[in-house]
């Protein structure tokens, strides 16, 4: 095992304890750098690990939000995760149509820990068992390697007409499906 190999299983490690330490209250805030300089500028405020949003580095590269080529994302992602020491999870949005084996090596490649991942393409959610499934075998290939964040889009992709409390109780069912497929985390 390499000693990058190594650095990355630790910021694998701290990101997921960074995620279980926090008492109620108390958040863990993730800033999203778009580019190398802007992670920096995070990590000397303090900040222990970055999350890269995907529309800041869409527009940082000249795309819209969902625009950004797969090549050109996991490029942005790679300069972020060298410019800083800390854990670098990654926005790559509903994961550009790449095989889970593929998707996970990509970002592990970056340099990244771990990654979001929609469950709305289009501007269209879902389907939650097809998309849980997908995330069993982005598990699947990632193992240990990869902390994997599953973001529900019930809220911002329901019809117009959708309840609140309906979107809720999506939201609810599309997050224990994903936590079943063995999704670290789940967020609306």
């Amino acid at each position: 095992m390499t000693d990058s190999v190594g650095r990355t299983e630790s910021k694998v490690e701290t990101f997921r304890a960074l995620h279980r330490r926090k008492a109620p209250g108390d958040p863990l805030v993730l800033p999203g750098p778009w580019d190398a300089a802007s992670a920096r500028v995070c990590v000397e405020a303090g900040f222990p690990a970055l999350a890269t949003p995907s529309a800041a580095v869409a527009a940082g590269l000249g795309y819209e939000d969902g625009d950004t080529p797969a090549d050109e994302m996991f490029a942005a992602v790679a300069r972020i995760a060298r410019a800083v020491d800390v854990p670098v999870s990654a926005d790559i949005e509903g994961g550009y149509g790449i095989a889970p084996g593929e998707l996970v090596e990509r970002l592990l490649e970056t340099g990244a820990v771990g990654c979001n991942l929609e469950d709305s393409e289009g501007g269209v959610l879902k389907d939650p068992g097809a998309h849980a499934d997908w995330l069993a075998e982005v598990r699947r290939a990632a193992a240990d390697r990869l902390f994997v964040n599953a973001r529900i889009d019930t809220f911002i992709r329901a019809p117009g007409d959708t309840d609140p409390k309906q979107a809720a109780e999506q939201a609810i069912v599309r997050a224990a499906a994903y936590v079943a497929a063995g999704a670290d985390c789940v967020y609306p």
